[in-house]
């Protein structure tokens, strides 16, 4: 049995995982979407080419959902950025014991949550830059954070269905105690 001490300092390092991911997502989001705003400027449809008909970088204003859907709806994704992030931050404590996928991935959608949260509060819309040519929609660092991470999660969630998540949260107890 490990003391009060012993089970925050358990806790606290199987956070560092889904908060440093976390951070990490959304130093490289705003870092790469100041870049992109120095050199195209603020104006809506600005473009270079990186790899000729393959990649750009063109400047949308996206008052929608990730990949430019649902446009018209900033308010409604501002809310729902809210809820995940503060949802992910309340279960801090049973999100330690889970899997490092898992730990990964929910740090994977607070990063692309609260960047997306930061246009949407600093410009009033979410700034999309990546235009992969072949794909039809304009997206951002946190719009494929927020989307590897769901992929992360469902994968799990069906690979690991059934009986098996009470007994690798006793598994991880288990270990955490030793």
């Amino acid at each position: 049995m490990r003391s009060a001490q012993e089970e925050k300092s358990f806790i606290i390092r199987r956070l560092l995982l889904t908060y440093m991911t976390a951070a990490l997502i959304l130093f490289v989001d705003q870092t790469s979407k100041a870049y992109v705003l120095r050199l195209l400027g603020k104006e809506e449809g600005a473009y270079r080419k990186v790899l000729d008909d393959i990649l750009w970088i063109r400047l949308v204003h996206n008052t929608g959902a990730a990949f430019g859907m649902f446009r018209e709806a900033s308010l409604i994704f501002a809310i729902a950025a809210v809820l995940v992030a503060v949802i992910i931050l309340l279960s801090s404590r049973r999100i330690a014991y889970a899997p490092w996928l898992v730990r990964l991935a929910l740090g994977m959608e607070l990063g692309g949550a609260i960047g997306n949260l930061t246009d949407r509060i600093r410009y009033g819309h979410v700034v999309d830059f990546i235009d992969v040519r072949i794909w039809p929609f304009v997206f951002n660092v946190s719009d494929a954070s927020i989307t590897i991470g769901v992929v992360l999660l469902l994968a799990y969630l069906i690979l690991h269905s059934g009986g098996e998540k009470q007994s690798e949260v006793k598994t991880y107890e288990r270990e955490a105690s030793n």
